[in-house]
């Protein structure tokens, strides 16, 4: 399932939001990753912040500039725990093949 079908435009289909411009992250997930560049390196990732781990990151500005340890932090998340699992989200690459 794509994030547009989960009801709300996804806000990284353009990699920049004001002046931040994020590029895809194209090796594994690190803690200190941020968040929309592993949903722009990772399209399953948006699927499963939002149904695994109840994170509507695709459609929140603060995933441009926070870190994927930060926001498992707010939300009272295991950082570990989202980092092992959006390692395990397909690169788009390997999506798309």
């Amino acid at each position: 399932m794509e994030s547009q079908a989960l009801g709300s435009p996804c806000l990284l289909r353009s990699a920049r939001l004001g002046g931040v411009r994020v590029k895809p992250e194209r090796g594994p997930v690190q803690p200190d990753t941020l968040l929309a560049a592993v949903m722009l390196g990772r399209p399953q990732a948006e699927q499963v912040l939002q149904e695994e781990f109840g994170l509507p990151c695709f459609r929140c500005p603060v995933s441009f500039v926070e870190t994927v340890s930060a926001g498992a932090r707010l939300h009272g998340l295991d950082p570990q725990a989202l980092v092992d699992r959006l390692n395990r989200c397909p690169l788009a690459e390997e999506a798309a093949g």
